[in-house]
């Protein structure tokens, strides 16, 4: 299983892992759907301001995220 650091900005998470971007903006962080907040916020917020911000729990996260073969840390 692939780590994610939630410490990283998710806008690279999501370059480095395909898929991610679609299956957050699913899941809680709808304005990643947007291509400009993509771009801009994504950018600029760590994963884990991310998930504190969309209220996002992450044990509930990573279930979901186990699906794909990946696991926030």
């Amino acid at each position: 299983m692939k780590e994610l650091d939630k410490k990283r900005m998710v806008y690279d998470l999501c370059q480095e892992n395909e898929g991610l971007r679609e299956f957050l903006a699913d899941n809680g962080f709808s304005p990643l759907a947007n291509d400009l907040m993509f771009n801009t916020s994504a950018r600029l917020a760590p994963l884990e301001t991310g998930l504190t911000n969309h209220k996002i729990d992450l044990a509930e996260l990573n279930e979901k995220l186990a699906k794909l073969g990946l696991k926030v840390v």
